[in-house]
């Protein structure tokens, strides 16, 4: 991919994030600036972070050339921010994606793994699962390659199709299990 090219799919996005309308709203601003080709002031860890979550976002629909409905584009922000890496770096072929895999969202990935700690995408997922009261399932589909499934609950209590916890349920629930089967 050249510059240009680069360039177009920027502008692309930006396009997309100036769609949002909330009267006199910082990102509004901003997106004026960067259209006008003048950064500003500098720029917040927080406003930057919203930006780059909408254009993520942004990015993937683009490149479908399609409109995702709300828990689809909350999959991608998901997956995004729990690998910590933008769309257009995670392994995927987007066309492939299972937009409506049991009512949920399939990704099918070529990572080599995911982990706790040092490299703690697995962490990330996990956590921000709970957050969001979304159940993720990893699988492995082929030799490097896995799919990450997500599915909304709307719920903390009620039957276990239904529902999701908090982390801190979560956590409590395994070390009582734990120390249950403690020999």
């Amino acid at each position: 991919m050249n510059k240009g090219e680069i360039n177009d799919q920027f502008d692309k996005i930006v396009d997309s994030v100036e769609e949002i309308k909330v009267p006199g709203h910082w990102l509004n601003r901003l997106v004026k600036a960067v259209k006008e080709g003048r950064p500003g002031r500098r720029i917040g860890k927080r406003a930057m972070s919203e930006v780059m979550e909408v254009s993520k976002r942004s990015w993937v629909e683009a490149h479908l050339k399609r409109e995702l409905t709300d828990f689809q584009r909350k999959a991608v922000e998901l997956l995004c921010r729990g690998l910590n890496i933008a769309p257009y770096n995670i392994s995927t072929n987007w066309e492939k994606v299972d937009w409506d895999w049991g009512g949920g969202v399939r990704f099918k990935i070529s990572h080599r793994s995911l982990a706790t700690f040092d490299f703690d995408e697995l962490t990330g997922l996990v956590i921000l699962a709970h957050d969001q009261c979304v159940r993720v399932q990893i699988d492995s589909v082929a030799p490097r390659l896995m799919s990450i499934a997500m599915h909304q609950r709307h719920e903390r209590d009620g039957s276990m199709n239904v529902r999701h916890p908090t982390i801190e349920e979560a956590i409590a629930s395994v070390r009582a299990r734990a120390e249950r089967t403690d020999t």
